[in-house]
């Protein structure tokens, strides 16, 4: 075949098959989808009721958590968001669930892959020393304290705050950003103010 008669035979296969692929995958797609769902709305009413909640909570979880590892703001947000507001004081069962600990992970993940994506170096002002000076200063209280788990819990949270306040002062970017983050916080202060 000579370079004339590939160029054609490329130019054209090259419609058809990127159109295949594309609308085949996504007809695929769509039927695995259903009857995965056929499949989960005809067990459903035989299970557990706890598993009927995970169940259907699990698909709403995954698609947060997609969202979150794209974007490391919304990651930001919903850590304000959970960490402020306690949803596990009114429902206690979300206690067991650790979900402040997933978001913490998952905004950790998705602010990695950005530095990675974007090739960004970390901003780290000097308040930045300060906060893991005194990171430093609870960490070797752990040694001497009379409670040691309580020391511990206290440097635990700590850290994650200093991670979380890293990762917000790298992610908001812009002025928009900065006021949905301020916005999220004071309506969060104002509902439990009216409590």
């Amino acid at each position: 075949m000579t370079e004339k008669d590939h160029s054609i035979s490329q130019r054209i296969d090259s419609p058809i098959k990127p159109f295949v692929r594309e609308h085949f995958s996504k007809q695929l797609l769509y039927v695995a989808f259903s009857l995965v769902c056929i499949f989960i709305a005809l067990r459903l009413p035989f299970l557990d009721y706890k598993i009927q909640v995970a169940l259907i909570l699990v698909p709403i979880a995954a698609l947060i958590g997609f969202y979150i590892i794209k974007n490391p703001f919304l990651g930001v947000c919903l850590f304000y968001l959970y960490d402020y507001s306690r949803p596990e004081v009114f429902f206690h069962a979300m206690r067991p669930l650790r979900i402040a600990l997933l978001i913490e992970i998952l905004t950790l993940v998705s602010w990695i892959l950005h530095l990675i994506k974007t090739r960004k170096l970390i901003q780290w002002p000097t308040f930045n020393w300060m906060f893991l000076a005194y990171l430093g200063v609870i960490g070797s209280t752990v040694i001497t304290a009379m409670n040691n788990r309580m020391a511990y819990n206290v440097f635990q949270s700590t850290a994650i705050y200093f991670l979380m306040y890293l990762i917000a002062i790298n992610v908001v970017d812009s002025l928009k950003r900065l006021n949905k983050l301020i916005w999220i916080l004071f309506l969060i202060h104002v509902l439990f103010a009216f409590k």
